[in-house]
């Protein structure tokens, strides 16, 4: 949570539980406290693997008999969109995506934009494009302002749409199919 003179935001990082088991307390107080002016929420459910390591490698070292078993890390888009509820930030970023292409929007981020929609918020979600940064002047209701969030909203429409597009065509699976057989 960062709090200046005229801006206040939260920065869930890779936020999924806390010390309790659940964010919903946690939240709540934010929101209530702080009122946060932008909220950058994780979206993309990752689950860690602890015969992977985890998330860092190092939990294969500390308790073999958990080697078999998984642990969800990061918030998914429905915990999300919940959690834009109870901070009732005016501006909800998705975050945590783990993409880094600019080209590319991971399916989280057009579910977190529809789970905000079914909530009534939709009008909060602020699509970034990756490696995309956010600065003060993109939150006033100013032409540029409005004018970037609607391009963001239309790119995050675009390609959410062509890649489900994709998907439902079997694109991704043929591609990565022939990458293997090719040893590309």
């Amino acid at each position: 949570m960062a709090k200046t003179a005229g801006l206040s935001l939260y920065g869930g990082v890779d936020c999924y539980r806390s010390t309790n088991g659940d964010m919903r307390p946690v939240l709540e107080r934010v929101g209530q406290i702080y009122r946060p002016d932008v909220a950058f929420l994780p979206v993309s459910k990752w689950i860690c693997h602890y015969k992977w390591g985890g998330v860092n490698g190092f939990c294969r070292y500390l308790d073999q008999d958990m080697v078999d078993r998984s642990f969800q890390y990061t918030a998914g888009p429905e915990d999300a969109a919940d959690w834009s509820l109870l901070l009732g930030a005016p501006t909800v970023v998705p975050y945590a995506t783990f993409t880094f292409a600019r080209g590319k929007i991971p399916p989280e981020v057009a579910q977190f934009g529809q789970e905000l929609h079914k909530r009534g918020i939709g009008r909060h979600f602020y699509p970034l494009r990756p490696l995309d940064s956010l600065a003060a002047t993109d939150l006033g209701d100013g032409l540029r302002a409005r004018s970037r969030r609607w391009r963001l909203m239309a790119w995050s429409r675009g390609v959410g749409g062509l890649y489900r597009a994709g998907r439902r065509a079997g694109v991704g699976r043929t591609y990565r199919y022939l990458r293997r057989k090719l040893h590309v």
